[in-house]
């Protein structure tokens, strides 16, 4: 299990990443504190865990030595301040975000969530995709909405998100079989989706 638990000193929060030992009591993993630290190495600064896959990856959110607060990955069996790799934010130069959270991993080692990206010169939130091969960080954010790839599926008929006027904000969840749900914009309302793989 993962999660957030305030930190001991000050009103920082720390990710903790933690399993049960069969007596409804936490244990840390593998032996190790289930304080996952930041990763800025600083006790005073923030991180969080939303999700762990069957391989004790976790994802979640901190901190970033660049000063942000950051999607980020964290290894298997890594100490407290340890393991945590900066996903990025959508964008780059000019358009870059400045805010990212990671909110699920699957098994396959598939990433989704939601970062800000900057659009004229205000900052609007859009749901991502990132996958962890390779050295986790090392592969661009994708925006769901502007990939030609996202097709929806209405009535049978398979449409690109942006073509049926959706904006993807937040991808909240992704399975085993690639599944994402989440929640976008749509003819002025708030609605949930699902992207299947084709």
């Amino acid at each position: 299990m993962v999660g957030k638990s305030q930190h001991s000193v000050g009103t920082s929060y720390h990710a903790f990443r933690s399993r049960e030992d069969g007596f409804g009591a936490p244990l840390p993993l593998n032996g190790l504190s289930d304080d996952q630290g930041t990763a800025t190495f600083v006790d005073a600064h923030t991180s969080e865990g939303f999700d762990i896959n069957s391989f004790t990856e976790m994802v979640g959110a901190s901190q970033s030595p660049a000063g942000q607060y950051r999607a980020m990955y964290k290894a298997p069996f890594t100490g407290k301040h340890q393991g945590w790799s900066d996903l990025g934010v959508l964008g780059s130069g000019a358009s870059a975000g400045n805010w990212s959270a990671a909110y699920a991993i699957n098994d396959q080692g598939l990433i989704v969530g939601q970062s800000t990206i900057k659009i004229g010169s205000s900052y609007q939130t859009r749901a991502f995709v990132v996958g962890n091969a390779g050295n986790p960080g090392s592969q661009p954010m994708l925006e769901l909405t502007a990939q030609a790839w996202v097709f929806l599926s209405q009535y049978g008929t398979w449409h690109t998100a942006a073509s049926q006027g959706w904006t993807l904000i937040s991808a909240e969840r992704i399975n085993g079989n690639n599944w994402i749900v989440g929640y976008g914009y749509k003819s002025g309302q708030y609605r949930a989706f699902m992207l299947s793989p084709r």
